[in-house]
């Protein structure tokens, strides 16, 4: 993760944003979500974040979806696990962020 941060310091504060909005240290061993999010397990390790609801049709998760149903079936009981690394879960969410960050429009700079 750190050589991803390094290697493009643009995208330095959108990925460590992203990360830390979206790590969750519980308080108790039970987690729970936010009000406006999802919880997720991502990678072997299972660990957990809570996902903004209004990613979840992004296009790019959807392929994290697609791989999930693959891998794991359709109706899985509990949270979503996201099979990927947790690298590449990382590179997600900084091109959702980014994308979301984007402006709408035709581009002219006014």
């Amino acid at each position: 993760m750190e050589s991803l941060v390094q290697a493009s310091s643009g995208k330095k504060n959108i990925i460590i944003k992203t990360w830390e909005r979206c790590r969750s240290i519980p308080s108790s061993s039970k987690k729970k979500a936010p009000k406006g999010f999802f919880p997720v397990y991502v990678g072997p390790d299972r660990l957990w974040f809570a996902m903004k609801m209004k990613y979840a049709n992004h296009p790019l998760f959807q392929v994290l979806l697609e791989d999930t149903e693959i891998e794991y079936g359709y109706n899985t009981p509990g949270p979503i696990l996201l099979p990927c690394e947790l690298d590449h879960f990382y590179e997600v969410l900084a091109e959702m962020e980014a994308r979301n960050l984007e402006p709408r429009g035709c581009g002219l700079g006014y």
